[in-house]
């Protein structure tokens, strides 16, 4: 870790930054496009097929379209997947260099819902400039590089919102390749309607989703029309179910593998509730929920009474931060053990989930896709959701209240432990529950055909060709994107 030098409390690269700012805001302010060109150039990456991102000045493929990825870092894998087909080349510019171009326009407090809502004349003054300003770089840029369309991964993120609007208004098609899309409960689906009527009408071109409900959000906001919007399912999706079918396990161990969750959920109880409403992001142990607290205490517990059994606690990487890690340790403390001395129980954030599914004898979690994604693997999924909970106000909150006879529900600590320790015994699954499995699959994540790509293909070109085609008031042909779309 590289050292920091103190001035004053600032570290040197705090230090740096703030002397460096002001350089940037002055050549974006003064409309320095002869410097500010060839360094967006620069700061463009394609993406290969073979997954790496390289100088887009050194891809030598032919191809057909190219696609520009605004903020890939939201992306879950797309731009990656995308670039699998021969036809793309999928160029990428990271989000670093559109924060620096919109901090030099917007004030610091303004947020990602002040650009739909806010009447401010201040703010609205922002916008306009930066528009302006990028009015001339992307006529100057566009020219450089071929780009045939940009995509993004959601509508909510002031940092690329300015970019698309001005790409499309000067010829260059939008497409929201849109990746939030499990909302398996009606809370969670309220919450999006009422964002996505915050952010009504959408601007853009097109709009791609993973599945009907998420379609329904868009068209029931009325943020879209229903021919705006094509449902396609999940690109991650095709390789996994392609693979579900030929995988042989790498091993013959029995691996129970935890999907951690976080404590802040409602669907955990009034203290889940609590955590998420009053947004506690460090609560102390007898702030957690019950539910979280015991789950964890019944996997330290079987690990130890069970040393030739691996269990896996595969959290998102965000998810298990320092202060996840105390509380890790100090539940490890009360069975007087440390947990690098448990050596079968493995905190794992580096092999995919996919990928432990497929090597898992027990998957284990609350209501996440990952547990939908083992539930089509033909997986014994054994989730802890306690007598109390089902018998509470926060059963709505649960994903999975309406399907539970599709997975093993514990009821009870001792429950849970029984059921994993059952299931690593007797893994057998009913065609009739596989079966519902794979309909509550398709309806809230993808298509179980392993076509994702095939859809998003015909789709962007499909955008991509009509788009070029102008009426005669030289108007981008929208209409004939979405009758073409709606009749394929």
């Amino acid at each position: 870790m590289a050292k920091l030098f103190y001035y004053g409390g600032i570290s040197k690269m705090n230090f740096i930054r703030a002397l460096v700012r002001p350089i940037w805001h002055f050549l974006f302010r003064w409309h320095c496009y002869p410097i500010l060109v060839p360094i967006f150039l620069k700061a463009i990456q394609v993406r290969t097929q073979e997954g790496k991102c390289v100088p887009w000045k050194n891809y030598t493929k032919n191809y057909q379209l190219s696609i520009l990825a605004l903020h890939p870092e939201k992306f879950n894998g797309d731009p990656r997947f995308l670039a699998k087909h021969s036809d793309f080349r999928v160029l990428e510019l990271p989000v670093l260099w559109l924060s620096r171009l919109i901090n030099a326009f917007y004030l610091p407090s303004a947020s990602d819902m002040d650009y739909y809502n806010s009447e401010n004349s201040v703010f609205l003054e922002c916008k306009e400039k930066c528009r302006k300003f990028l009015h001339g770089l992307l006529s100057r840029l566009y020219k450089k590089i071929k780009i045939d369309c940009v995509i993004t991964a959601n509508i909510r993120y002031k940092t690329e919102l300015d970019w698309v609007y001005v790409s499309q208004k000067i010829g260059t098609p939008y497409i929201l390749l849109y990746r939030e899309g499990l909302l398996h409960t009606y809370f969670k689906y309220q919450v999006s309607l009422h964002r996505h009527q915050r952010f009504a009408p959408f601007f853009g071109t097109h709009i791609i989703v993973h599945n009907e409900v998420t379609k329904r959000v868009y068209v029931n906001s009325q943020c879209a029309r229903p021919t705006q919007i094509t449902v396609s399912g999940v690109l991650r999706m095709d390789g996994y179910i392609s693979k579900i079918k030929a995988h042989k396990r790498r091993d013959d161990k029995k691996r129970v593998v935890f999907f951690y969750f976080n404590p802040n959920e409602p669907a955990i109880g009034e203290k889940g509730f609590l955590l998420l409403k009053l947004r506690n992001r460090d609560p102390s142990l007898d702030q957690l929920p019950p539910v979280f607290i015991n789950t964890l205490r019944s996997l330290i517990k079987l690990a130890l009474e069970n040393p030739e059994i691996e269990f896996i606690i595969k959290p998102k990487f965000k998810d298990f931060q320092n202060k996840r890690v105390k509380i890790f340790n100090t539940l490890c403390n009360e069975f007087s053990v440390k947990p690098e001395n448990i050596p079968n129980l493995i905190v794992s954030t580096n092999i995919s989930a996919q990928d432990w599914i497929l090597d898992s004898s027990v998957v284990c979690g609350l209501h996440s896709t990952t547990l939908l994604e083992a539930g089509i693997a033909q997986k014994p999924i054994v989730i802890p959701y306690y007598q109390e909970l089902i018998n509470s106000k926060y059963l709505r909150y649960f994903g999975f209240r309406n399907h539970m006879d599709l997975f093993d529900i514990a009821k009870s600590p001792f429950d849970f432990e029984k059921m994993i320790m059952h299931r690593l015994e007797d893994s057998r699954i009913s065609d009739e529950i596989i079966k519902k499995r794979e309909t509550f699959f398709e309806e809230y994540v993808s298509f179980m055909d392993a076509d994702a790509l095939g859809r998003y293909v015909k789709t962007i070109k499909t955008v991509c060709a009509n788009f070029r085609k102008e009426d005669n008031y030289g108007h981008h042909d929208i209409q004939a994107i979405e009758k073409e779309l709606s009749t394929a």
